[in-house]
């Protein structure tokens, strides 16, 4: 199987988003977070309604869910990755607030967090057969299945 689950331990203290972009870059992978567990200390949210626009939330917050991908685009020879992080978070008074991380994700205790990576040129190729089967395409002889 192409999909192999992880689990990544982030102290107190560590951002959590960069922690999950670091892992993404150890190969030609894509990640998907599945959970996490754990608190945040500060966490900056992306604001659609402004143009690159974040506010940033202090306090402590408990991690509700916390989801998205990295995935590794090819540009013009040049590889980077896209995706992102979404996240949930409730205050200790029962307020909860959630969007886009578009900046830090500050650890306020140790945070566990679930994912898959899985091999990117499998992805595409698993992408491009189900497209093919989508549009009734007929597969060559020699594609391999």
């Amino acid at each position: 199987m192409g999909f192999t689950p992880h689990i990544i331990n982030i102290a107190i203290g560590e951002d959590i988003a960069t922690k999950i972009m670091s892992f993404s870059q150890l190969g030609p992978r894509a990640l998907c977070v599945l959970s996490a567990n754990g608190a945040v200390s500060t966490v900056t949210l992306r604001q659609p309604s402004m143009s690159g626009g974040t506010v940033t939330y202090e306090g402590r917050f408990e991690i509700l869910c916390l989801s998205g991908s990295y995935l590794l685009t090819d540009s013009g020879g040049s590889r980077n990755r896209s995706g992102g992080l979404s996240v949930s978070l409730a205050s200790p008074d029962g307020r909860v607030i959630g969007g886009g991380v578009g900046g830090i994700l500050i650890a306020a205790s140790p945070v566990q967090v679930f994912f898959f990576i899985f091999l990117y040129l499998l992805y595409y190729w698993l992408f491009s057969i189900l497209i093919l089967f989508l549009h009734k395409a007929q597969l060559p002889e020699n594609f391999g299945l």
